[in-house]
């Protein structure tokens, strides 16, 4: 890996603007050719939907609105909303193909999306096979249809935490156990993403509820500057294509030195402005406030971020190679038009303020955009950065300014208090990562007593829940499969 040079001044922003919580410029990503918003990393449909097809017909359970009363519910998720797929109950779906009795259950924890369709699929009905188990999917609260008020406001929003949401989990198991005669099965939590981190917290915070957990590319510690994201994704540009990573690096190096004044020149441009024009940007740069970051952030993530950047690079350095220029900057901004980027002509134009309006929308609450933007703002930070001695892209912070960042890191030093971060202090839980995850340097990758990590090379985000693609992955899942066995008969656990 070069070494890229160090930046001498960097604004950081935040941007937490959500449900009116900010009126300001949020510099969210678009996909102007899928009409898709990246958020905190995810890509999400702005219709709404989550592409997969449904079999299982959903179930609802009326769930407690606080968890504040040891003996029940003093209120409940009953309002009934003019859409009865979107009612104030809590979704679950059941796939029973499986299923022997006295045998465990299996249940997915789900995270910031849709999750209908979910126990229909997946590498777990291997799993499920072997051990004749029963396969349930839990909705989150506040995403999928699982909302507990209506068009929530600021005011709600305090009922939007990860520590609600496994209350809810755990009283899930509580009432569907007693209501089945199920006293004495043993159940196994599965997640990925922040799913996997609700399982592994989930057997730390309720370690009588489930036997086990497997947390696939869990994020369990919270951030606020993470540049390890991209710096991941540079790692994967340069095996993938070594070419390509040469010519990003040649052509961020150069821009970053221009603008942070470590050399005088970037080829035959004497200063950050002479920029724009072969980068085909139409909106002028304050080059040391947010307009800057909002340059950087469509010249690097939107073409490059992905949490699986295997694909997205490959087909992104075929483009690049094929581009013609004068040098690296004007190739570069020609393969933005390429990759049907618009040098911010449209983005920060109606399109800025229509991509706010759409976080407001039902569509982004039940895609899970705006629940995902307000938890990282209110509980994980996860804001993407760029670091210039470890990756390619410059020395930039993506996510910018709404509650102040005192503010978001002490909410972040909360959620590291109270679980633990990459120390947590739990039994018999099975962390799975892969390599070329962006969010794998967050997660648990070094073994722990009573627990098992497997790290699986090349692989992806949550690419274990999928069937394998390569010999490593055949193993890990066979890994996964006996370790659930070993968990389910160990006392300890």
């Amino acid at each position: 890996m070069k070494i890229c040079y160090e930046i001498r001044f960097c604004v950081t922003v935040l941007f937490c603007g959500i449900v009116g919580l900010v009126e300001a410029d949020i510099p969210l990503t678009h996909n102007f050719q899928k009409e898709q918003i990246f958020v905190q990393g995810n890509w999400y449909n702005k219709d709404g939907s989550n592409g997969r097809p449904v079999i299982t017909p959903q179930d609802t359970f009326q769930q407690c609105m606080h968890h504040n009363n040891a003996s029940g519910c003093e209120t409940t998720w009953g309002q009934v909303f003019p859409k009865p797929e979107l009612g104030g109950y809590r979704r679950y779906w059941t796939n029973t193909n499986y299923y022997q009795p006295g045998r465990p259950i299996f249940i997915e924890l789900a995270g910031e999306w849709d999750a209908a369709g979910s126990v229909d699929g997946g590498y777990w009905h291997n799993y499920a096979r072997q051990y004749n188990a029963m396969l349930i999917v839990l909705k989150h609260r506040f995403y999928g249809g699982s909302f507990p008020i209506r068009n929530p406001t600021n005011a709600d929003l305090w009922l939007m935490t990860s520590q609600l949401a496994l209350a809810d989990a755990a009283r899930f198991i509580e009432v569907f156990t007693a209501n089945n005669n199920l006293n004495g099965t043993s159940w196994v939590a599965f997640g990925c993403s922040y799913g996997g981190n609700l399982a592994a917290w989930f057997k730390l915070k309720y370690p009588n509820h489930v036997k086990t957990a497997v947390s696939s590319s869990a994020p369990v510690e919270a951030l606020y500057d993470y540049p390890g994201y991209m710096q991941t994704v540079s790692d994967v540009v340069e095996v993938v294509d070594a070419p390509c990573y040469t010519q990003l690096y040649d052509t961020f190096s150069c821009m970053e030195a221009l603008y942070n004044g470590s050399q005088p020149t970037c080829g035959t441009y004497n200063s950050p402005d002479d920029l724009l024009a072969p980068l085909q940007w139409c909106n002028s740069v304050d080059w040391n406030g947010l307009s800057r970051e909002i340059l950087f952030l469509s010249l690097a993530m939107n073409v490059w971020a992905a949490n699986a950047p295997s694909g997205p690079v490959r087909r992104a350095c075929d483009t690049l190679s094929s581009i013609n220029g004068a040098n690296n900057v004007e190739k570069y901004g020609n393969f933005m038009l390429a990759m049907g980027q618009d040098g911010g002509c449209r983005h920060h134009g109606e399109k800025a303020g229509a991509d706010r309006e759409w976080l407001k929308s039902e569509e982004a609450w039940q895609a899970g955009a705006a629940g995902w933007r307000w938890q990282t703002c209110n509980e994980f930070g996860y804001f993407m950065s760029s670091d210039p001695i470890h990756g390619l892209y410059g020395r930039r912070t993506w996510s910018g300014d709404g509650f102040t960042r005192a503010y978001v890191e002490g909410r972040i030093a909360e959620t590291n208090a109270y679980y633990g971060g990459k120390n947590l202090d739990s039994k018999c839980v099975i962390y799975v990562h892969g390599t070329w995850d962006p969010w794998h340097t967050l997660g648990v990758t070094t073994p722990k007593a009573d627990n098992t990590v497997i790290i699986v090379p090349g692989t992806e985000h949550c690419a274990d829940i999928g069937n394998p693609t390569s010999p490593e992955m055949v193993a890990a899942q066979a890994q996964i499969l006996a370790q659930i066995g070993s968990y389910l008969n160990d006392p300890i656990c």
